[in-house]
């Protein structure tokens, strides 16, 4: 093999290297980003579901002082079996 030949082999191998160590770069960076926003939206979703309780309880104590939300005592329960 002449020094031509090896040299363009060499050129490619190293550019093939290249390529591969960019595309992991990339990737790392992505996984990331996904991990941060997942974080985000997992902390963003606790605070809504806490909010959403404190929303449920106030509104609760609500209809229980209006008297609002629950069956008129002539009203029958509904049968538990459906």
């Amino acid at each position: 093999m002449d020094v031509g030949t090896v040299s363009q082999i060499v050129t490619v191998a190293l550019a093939v290297l290249a390529i591969i160590w960019n595309q992991q770069r990339t990737t790392d960076k992505l996984r990331d980003r996904l991990d941060a926003s997942d974080r985000e939206h997992r902390a963003a979703d606790i605070e809504q579901r806490e909010v959403l309780g404190e929303v449920k309880e106030r509104l609760a104590r609500i209809e229980g002082f209006l008297g609002i939300g629950t069956p008129a005592p002539s009203q029958p329960h509904p049968p538990s079996g459906e």
